[in-house]
């Protein structure tokens, strides 16, 4: 039976039972220790903790706190291998190319119909093509 939508955003985060493959074996080394995820045992995995947990579909099932706890982790680490962090609230990581990951929905305006009748044209483009 395929899984609706709906259920998979309020689906909790998928726990490990225990290190993937490859991956750091002691829990401290994650951001959510619990469920082994988001490594934060070298400056590349600081960096990608850090990236995916701002992704809403990665925030999806965590609390407040929970995510407060994870960033707290990742910044800690980050710290060890000399990544500053932008001030609180903000997701991004100076010189960082990750920025934070916005759902459609948060930044598509619904509301409003795109103007098609008033495009202007991107200069550069072969002419002959119409």
């Amino acid at each position: 039976m395929a899984r609706r939508w709906k259920d998979v955003l309020k689906a909790k985060p998928t726990a490990h039972k225990s290190p993937p493959k490859g991956y750091p074996k002691n829990r401290s080394q994650y951001a959510d220790p619990k469920r082994y995820k988001y490594p934060i045992d070298t400056e590349q995995h600081v960096r990608a903790a850090w990236s995916y947990i701002h992704q809403a579909k990665n925030r999806k099932g965590y609390s407040a706190s929970e995510l407060k706890a994870i960033e707290g982790r990742i910044r800690a680490a980050g710290k060890n291998f000399g990544i500053k962090f932008e001030k609180d609230g903000d997701s991004r990581i100076p010189g960082d190319a990750a920025v934070r990951y916005l759902d459609p929905i948060e930044w598509m305006d619904l509301s409003r119909s795109p103007d098609l009748e008033n495009l202007t044209p991107v200069s550069g483009l072969d002419e002959s093509i119409t």
